[in-house]
């Protein structure tokens, strides 16, 4: 039986319901993290346990606030682990930092800092996580790689319109795209004319995009998202990470389609066919910015969260805001160390930025369909490497992007496109690489 599950109660529930399991995820993490940033720094021999006395000496600790809201700069604290600190909290003088820095919930730091004055241990330097950050693999590709990226909901609220699908599958073919990204929601839950039939919109979906693309051969993700309404049958949840959607192609009369649609998780790392790309649904630099401190706030606030996320996972946040219910146990593989780093990003964007190089990965942002009915496309020509020259990076490439209207005005056409959206909350956006430019 189908069953539409209160997503309230979920989130309620799941919010108070792993407090020993997530205390745990963390308290490894934070050690992982302290394990190679001794690797990576030679003059880092061990780390302090907060220890109130002696000279200079190495911390590390998780960036700790009540709930999911913005650190306080003047009082920041973090809590260590339990092997390092016994989970002690403490909290810094930020004081000494004089270069941009940004702190969220749950982000992990590691520092210089000095003594305890008074009741606060000084920071003297914050080291780089990059240098940490999970390694990229070398690129070895057979073909030219064309992405197409497209972020739901695919439909206006209150409206049961297919046309933005349509005009999706129409850019697939007329731009050979290789492979399609698409991110959630498809069945939106703040649409309530389409989730009053959701089982049968669901199918509705999946029918459109095999029959569209029935004889273009590509590979479809479709990444499924915490707002859509979902029959028991998918075998998905409300929950963040969310399962592949377990669903069944239909065939035209015993004939397989030359398309293949390939359910993902919610977040998933995709293998383009030697290009690794991270992507989720869930709108995290929204909720990044809406939860991060700043100091010496300057420069480009997007690549500090976009760093973020290379760094600490794909969704780095704890506490996750209200409407997330996040399963920490299960989300604790897309945020470890030991996972393969990605060469592309994808992210679901309420800001108006696009397509952005950011330590040498490609970080793709797609706004969201219904609102400025736009996809990105990204050219990927054929890498091959050698042990005598390795390539583990696409923006080193004569890689090639541009923003696609699915309706384009009478005077516009697919060109790159820098249109009115939500700003930061510091109003600095980012600039994306020029269309066809080398990096």
């Amino acid at each position: 039986m189908n069953r539409l599950i209160p997503q309230a109660d979920v989130m309620l529930h799941k919010r108070h319901a792993q407090i020993g399991p997530t205390k745990s995820v963390f308290d490894e993490l934070i050690d992982r993290h302290a394990e190679a940033y001794k690797e990576a720094f030679p003059e880092v021999k061990e780390f302090n346990g907060f220890e109130r006395s002696g000279t200079g000496n190495y911390y590390i600790g998780m960036v700790w606030t009540n709930d999911n809201e913005k650190p306080d700069t003047n009082m920041l604290r973090i809590r260590g682990s339990y092997n390092l600190t016994e989970n002690r909290i403490v909290e810094l003088d930020t004081g000494a930092i004089d270069c941009q820095q940004s702190f969220f919930p749950g982000q992990i730091i590691a520092f210089l800092g000095d003594p305890f004055t008074k009741r606060y241990l000084t920071i003297r330097k914050i080291l780089d996580p990059m240098r940490i950050a999970p390694p990229m693999k070398t690129i070895n590709t057979d073909n030219e790689i064309r992405l197409i990226v497209a972020s739901g909901p695919y439909m206006k609220p209150e409206q049961e319109d297919w046309s933005l699908y349509e005009k999706i599958i129409e850019s697939v073919k007329e731009h050979n795209a290789t492979h399609l990204v698409l991110m959630g929601p498809f069945v939106d839950v703040d649409n309530k004319i389409v989730r009053g039939r959701y089982d049968i919109n669901w199918r509705a979906c999946f029918d459109r995009l095999v029959e569209g693309l029935f004889n273009h051969p590509c590979c479809i993700y479709l990444v499924p998202s915490s707002r859509d309404v979902l029959p028991n049958y998918l075998s998905a949840t409300y929950f963040y990470p969310s399962p592949p959607l377990d669903i069944d192609i239909r065939v035209k009369e015993g004939i397989a389609p030359k398309c293949r649609i390939i359910p993902v998780s919610d977040p998933a790392q995709i293998d383009l066919g030697g290009v690794y790309l991270d992507t989720t649904s869930a709108e995290v630099l929204f909720h990044l910015n809406r939860c991060s401190s700043f100091i010496n706030k300057g420069g480009n606030t997007f690549n500090c969260m976009y760093r973020h996320l290379l760094s600490q996972g794909i969704y780095p946040i704890f506490p996750a805001p209200n409407e997330m219910a996040v399963d920490y146990p299960k989300l604790a593989k897309h945020i470890q160390l030991d996972r393969l780093g990605p060469h592309i990003v994808a992210l679901s964007s309420r800001f108006n930025t696009s397509v952005n190089n950011v330590e040498n990965r490609l970080i793709i942002t797609a706004q969201k369909c219904s609102t400025k009915k736009q996809v990105v496309l990204v050219s990927i020509p054929k890498i091959e490497s050698t042990p005598e020259a390795p390539i583990n990076s696409v923006v080193i490439t004569d890689f090639t992007h541009k923003i696609i209207d699915l309706l384009p005005s009478s005077d516009d056409s697919s060109q790159m496109s820098v249109d009115t959206a939500p700003k930061l909350e510091s109003q600095q956006t980012s600039q994306p690489i020029s269309v066809g430019s080398d990096s």
